[in-house]
């Protein structure tokens, strides 16, 4: 609600002053052209997280955080999925590592935002861990992949349109497949991404890869139900 408010009044026309947006573990609030949009209007923004929190992971692309250049302050900096890493209060708690003297106190970073070329290797897959680190070179991996497929029409459509989650990966699975099918190389790299999900969504190192759009889309599933669930638990402990 933060983010949103925040865009709202400083559109509007009779306010003149400075908008500044503080949040702490907050989830994507837009599409792309929402989140250039609040990036450019508010003055300021602090989004703070904790390294761990599975919340801000939430909605998966094509949803995007503000600012869109992917800048945040880190306030724990601990990689792993975990609940607790969400609550206000405790373990390690959104007020106890926010609580310093300056923001200059506090460590920032620009994250590997979508927009960054990444490709996954499959025989690196056993490197791939259950963190927010991999949900994003993840995220970024698929778009990277479509793109260079001869997608990049479809992911500009997928990021302006308000279409449903289930939608958009539907459409991104059979992209996907058709991808595999074009070349060896492509195939290959289609492979690592699908490994590297398998992986993260704990399904180990050794199950068979498939190239059908039924397979694929049964991947993109398994690897978003665990970011949610995780998300979803999260939320519900405060």
């Amino acid at each position: 609600m933060a983010g949103l408010t925040a865009d709202w009044i400083k559109a509007s026309p009779e306010f003149k002053g400075k908008v500044y947006l503080y949040t702490f573990g907050a989830p994507r609030v837009g599409l792309n052209g929402f989140a250039t949009k609040t990036t450019g209007r508010v003055d300021k923004i602090f989004r703070c997280i904790h390294g761990a929190d599975p919340v801000p992971k939430i909605p998966v692309w094509p949803f995007y955080h503000a600012p869109i250049t992917g800048a945040e302050y880190l306030l724990e900096r601990t990689q792993d999925i975990r609940l607790s890493a969400h609550s206000m209060i405790t373990g390690p708690g959104y007020i106890n590592t926010a609580n310093q003297q300056s923001w200059d106190n506090v460590y920032s970073q620009t994250v590997a935002n979508l927009r960054k070329r990444v490709v996954l290797n499959y025989q690196h897959r056993i490197h791939t861990t259950y963190s927010a680190g991999w949900a994003d070179k993840i995220a970024a991996a698929i778009v990277t992949l479509l793109v260079d497929g001869g997608f990049a029409a479809t992911v500009g459509a997928l990021q302006a349109s308000g279409a449903a989650i289930g939608t958009v990966y539907d459409v991104m699975a059979k992209s996907v497949a058709t991808i595999a099918k074009m070349n060896a190389e492509l195939q290959d790299r289609v492979k690592g991404l699908l490994g590297c999900m398998l992986v993260y969504a704990g399904k180990g190192a050794n199950y068979a890869i498939k190239y059908t759009e039924q397979f694929i889309r049964w991947v993109f599933n398994i690897t978003i139900a665990r970011i949610y669930a995780a998300a979803r638990q999260a939320l519900k402990q405060q």
